[in-house]
């Protein structure tokens, strides 16, 4: 760090910390393998650029996230949006309007197996130290037990960032070609959601 440089203080360590975990994968509660977890191809080649949202959970005027409805999660999905919840104490710390996900992100599920891939980057803009870029992203694959709107994952490999604490992986089936995958961590602020929108495709 130069001489010029501002020292970050706890409160910016924090937060960053917090919306970093915010866009981890939707495999938080399962170790990474060392060895490349291949997946197979995806359901398109054309993958659309995701859309992102950050708000701020609890709080005055904070934002709710939804709770998982449930439904057959079967089909073969693409990701077209990404909503991540803060924890309240982000609030100050990070500008939601500012910050944002990018990348891409599918996952197939046919009866009681899954694969997922996402390739994401957060692009967070933190009061203290301005804009941190950070490349995160999972690859996972195995089978799945539905429990109304959570799913409980038994991977056969995974690899990708990882932090927090998984708390529920859920799904809601909007409509027959919609669906949103839904992520409820614990991390180092608190507690934090992400949610997916999902579109099917043939």
């Amino acid at each position: 760090m130069g001489c010029s440089d501002p020292a970050p203080t706890p409160a910016a360590d924090a937060a960053t910390d917090a919306a970093t975990d915010a866009a981890l994968d939707v495999s938080l509660d399962v170790a990474a393998d060392a060895a490349t977890c291949d997946v197979g191809a995806p359901p398109t080649a054309a993958l659309p650029m995701l859309r992102s949202t950050l708000l701020i959970l609890g709080g005055d005027g904070g934002a709710v996230a939804p709770t998982p409805a449930g439904g057959d999660p079967s089909g073969r999905w693409v990701m077209t949006a990404a909503t991540v919840y803060l924890p309240a104490a982000a609030a100050g710390q990070v500008s939601t309007t500012t910050s944002s996900v990018m990348g891409t992100g599918w996952g197939v599920i046919e009866g009681s197996s899954y694969r997922i891939n996402t390739t994401l980057e957060l692009a967070l803009d933190t009061t203290q130290l301005g804009i941190v870029r950070r490349p995160v992203g999972t690859t996972s694959m195995g089978t799945f037990a539905q429990r109304g709107g959570a799913l409980d994952l038994t991977p056969a490999c995974s690899t990708g960032a990882t932090a927090g604490t998984m708390q529920m992986l859920g799904f809601s089936r909007d409509a027959m070609d919609r669906g949103r995958l839904h992520a409820d961590v614990m991390g180092v602020m608190g507690r934090f959601v992400i949610v997916f929108d999902l579109e099917r495709v043939p």
